[in-house]
């Protein structure tokens, strides 16, 4: 595997180019230490009540049903959306300035919204095939956004070791040609890793033999990708839990669009309409985060 990282395995720009020139050229970035260790610290001690349905954030009672997890033994990757709303210290540390900042400069938009945030548990094992996140595109689950420059920032709460399982990316994937084996891996809904074997298909395939770049990242860095850049992450083989939050950020342009009678969002039943149709404006569950002075306009 190519890591593309220095002697203590972290994960480094491929270039010298500027953020905005990277995150165009390979689909993906990553920052300094930009989110407060304070920040860090206040959302790390509330990961031990996620099991429960006690919260204290801005949570709209029509999304109650994603207040616990579902207590089952734990297997990983857990996940919990709709996390910036559960808790108000969660909320503060998503919105930090210098992530949407970032965020604006490598997409070029002039307004961001949040479109979804969520959880992700990695627990220490690699006993089953929940224990990767598969390889995959985060467009193949945005099918009814109209946006084809959605973004994700994925904050990790502590450091994170190369054997707990970092994010890999499939560098320029995003800019890969539109032939039919690329479209299949984009279309491809493999995060719970259910069709590993077909993306390994598609991947030869294509012709395209690009190793994911992987390293360690210490907590408060911020992983930044493109929604059509392929990456997935391998087990948790450390004796330490890996905890993140994905951050999924929607330029203001982004509306609803329903390509087939079987497209869906898990927003579409929970967002208000606007001329029938879901609204990914909502502020109630996709606030604005960019530019920092507008935050709070609907």
């Amino acid at each position: 595997m190519s890591t593309h990282h220095d002697g203590d395995h972290y994960l480094r720009p491929l270039d010298g180019s500027t953020p905005a020139e990277h995150y165009q050229r390979f689909g993906w970035w990553v920052s300094d230490i930009i989110v407060p260790p304070d920040a860090l610290r206040r959302v790390r001690s509330l990961c031990d009540q996620l099991d429960t349905a006690e919260r204290d954030g801005p949570f709209p009672d029509v999304l109650r049903e994603f207040l616990a997890w579902d207590g089952s033994l734990p297997r990983p990757p857990r996940l919990n959306q709709y996390f910036a709303l559960q808790y108000q210290a969660v909320y503060d540390l998503v919105m930090t300035p210098r992530i949407h900042e970032i965020a604006a400069e490598l997409s070029g938009a002039r307004t961001l919204r949040i479109f979804n945030t969520a959880m992700i548990r990695k627990s220490p094992g690699d006993h089953s095939r929940y224990a990767t996140v598969g390889v995959h595109c985060d467009a193949a689950y945005w099918r009814t956004c109209s946006s084809r420059q959605m973004l994700t920032a994925w904050v990790p709460l502590q450091d994170t070791s190369v054997d707990m399982g970092p994010i890999r990316y499939y560098s320029a994937s995003h800019r890969w040609p539109d032939h039919p084996e690329v479209r299949a891996l984009r279309d491809e809904q493999n995060f719970t890793a259910t069709g590993q074997e077909r993306m390994r298909r598609w991947l030869a395939a294509s012709g395209i033999h690009d190793d994911p770049v992987t390293g360690a990242i210490r907590a408060g860095q911020v992983t930044f990708h493109h929604c059509l850049t392929l990456h997935g992450s391998g087990a948790n083989t450390s004796a330490r839990t890996r905890d993140g939050i994905s951050i999924h950020l929607q330029p203001g342009d982004n509306r609803y669009e329903q390509r087939s009678a079987t497209d869906e969002y898990v927003h579409d039943a929970f967002v208000r309409r606007r001329d029938g149709v879901p609204d990914y404006t909502d502020a109630r569950l996709c606030p604005l985060t960019w530019p920092v002075a507008a935050r709070g306009a609907g």
